[in-house]
């Protein structure tokens, strides 16, 4: 009886942990796709082909050390499309990819910004993310 018990107030603690740390995102940053801020997604190419990774290999701005990904993402936008990036993550949607340059690495990253910044982004290529089926 008392396992039941404790199982069922660590359920709850969790369940109400969740929902407090989805509460900050979305006071943080506007519902996913309110009119506040848009979420977007975009298929990184293999062999260093993405606008970013060609922007910083032709000497688009200098780091003390070599940038992150998001780093660079965020420098890019903001430099050079004065975009504001929100929020940054990048997720796998496959193992399997070919080997040209041309290819998606398999995985896609996802931002969220502003709804006038979205649609400077959509224009460079970015798409709309739904959520868990996208792409």
């Amino acid at each position: 009886m008392q396992k039941g018990f404790i199982f069922g107030i660590a359920l709850a603690l969790g369940l109400l942990a969740l929902l407090a740390s989805y509460g900050l995102f979305v006071l943080e940053n506007g519902s996913p796709n309110s009119g506040s801020t848009k979420i977007l997604y975009y298929s990184p190419i293999q062999c260093g082909g993405n606008p970013w990774e060609i922007w910083y290999t032709n000497g688009g701005i200098f780091f003390i050390k070599a940038p992150t990904e998001q780093e660079l993402v965020h420098a890019y936008y903001s430099n050079v499309y004065n975009v504001q990036i929100l929020s940054f993550e990048t997720k796998k949607v496959s193992d399997i990819v070919c080997l040209a340059c041309s290819c998606p690495r398999g995985d896609i990253i996802i931002v969220s910004t502003s709804s006038s910044d979205a649609q400077k982004m959509l224009s460079l290529g970015w798409k709309e993310y739904s959520g868990w089926n996208t792409p």
